[in-house]
């Protein structure tokens, strides 16, 4: 899962905006109701019980994200948030997994070292998988959903001999999932480390990360246009059942602009952004616009998301994942 955000009010300095201008209105979407469809929503640790409160009846249950490997791979750092963002959960009457990452804040992203350092040593395996359990067990996850990310080749096996440690400590009833990469190509160098079979036959929920088509530092285009996340889905369920299959869908934007940094954007800001420069693509799905002085936005609105939950049900997904509550519009 995707972790920088950067507030609207930081992106001021970044590009010339006329605020007066009204944001566009995205035409209503087909009809058809997609309350029974399920939908997890993740959120991040920082600020996340403000934004369960607001939100979770939006979703069928929560992703908390806060736990990360630690450096040298045999132990967990657990966000001081987690617990109490577990408690609101619970107390919206939504089940709540706790997000185990190789995510590395000292670099500003996922660590392929980290994540090498827990799966190729069975004792590091052992700490984390007990430290997991434990974790469970005493403080009533509903679930585990593991986001080890930008992993080597090599982990591969590690990485399957994890999860069937995993399945087997946590207690009866406790969910297993894993988020893993999207490609639209069958032979993607993305694959390479998922032995999406033997995994599928582990865990409880495949999360395929559907989004990031075009990211931050490449170049300008769609999150998640439609057409490559249709090819998604037909490649990641050649050797993934169906019925264990979640979409992952973007609620967010990025603005790129040569020369600097591509900024992460929610949708409100997105929309702040573009004002009634927004236009949408109706070949991608997905809202784009052109600023003054060469900044291109793209993002994932409301409109957007509901397209791709309805494709993940005409498709017979088990569900949908939106990354994230919080940056995402109100898609139900």
């Amino acid at each position: 899962m995707k972790r920088a955000v950067i507030s609207s009010g930081a992106l001021l300095a970044l590009v010339t905006v006329v605020t007066s201008l009204a944001p566009a209105r995205p035409a209503a979407v087909a009809s058809g109701s997609l309350a029974a469809f399920p939908v997890t929503g993740y959120v991040l640790e920082g600020g996340a019980q403000k934004v369960i409160r607001r939100e979770a009846s939006r979703v069928t249950d929560i992703g908390i994200d806060g736990a990360l490997v630690s450096k040298d791979g045999s132990s967990l750092k657990m966000g001081p948030g987690l617990r109490k963002a577990l408690k609101v959960a619970h107390a919206r009457g939504k089940p709540a997994s706790l997000l185990v990452a190789n995510y590395d804040n000292s670099i500003g992203d996922f660590s392929p070292a980290i994540a090498s350092r827990l799966l190729r040593s069975p004792a590091n395996r052992t700490k984390v998988v007990g430290i997991l359990a434990d974790e469970v067990g005493r403080f009533g996850w509903d679930g585990l959903t593991i986001d080890l990310e930008a992993l080597n080749d090599g982990d591969r096996e590690g990485l399957v001999t994890f999860l069937g440690e995993l399945r087997d400590a946590v207690p009866d009833g406790t969910t297993l999932d894993i988020d893993i990469p999207a490609s639209s190509s069958p032979g993607g160098y993305q694959w390479k480390p998922f032995d999406r079979r033997a995994i599928a036959k582990i865990v409880d929920r495949v999360v395929l990360m559907s989004y990031d088509q075009h990211y931050q530092g490449g170049t300008p285009g769609p999150i998640a246009g439609i057409g490559w996340v249709g090819k998604t889905i037909r490649v990641a369920t050649k050797l993934i059942p169906r019925s264990k299959l979640r979409l992952g869908i973007a609620g967010y934007g990025y603005l790129w602009k040569k020369g600097r940094p591509t900024v992460d954007l929610t949708d409100r800001a997105a929309r702040r952004l573009a004002g009634r420069r927004a236009r949408w693509s109706a070949r991608h799905l997905e809202w784009t616009a052109k600023l003054p002085g060469g900044g291109v936005i793209w993002w994932s609105d409301a409109r957007s998301m509901k397209i791709r939950i309805r494709l993940a049900r005409a498709r017979g997904l088990e569900g949908a994942a939106v990354w994230r509550l919080g940056s995402a519009d109100n898609f139900r």
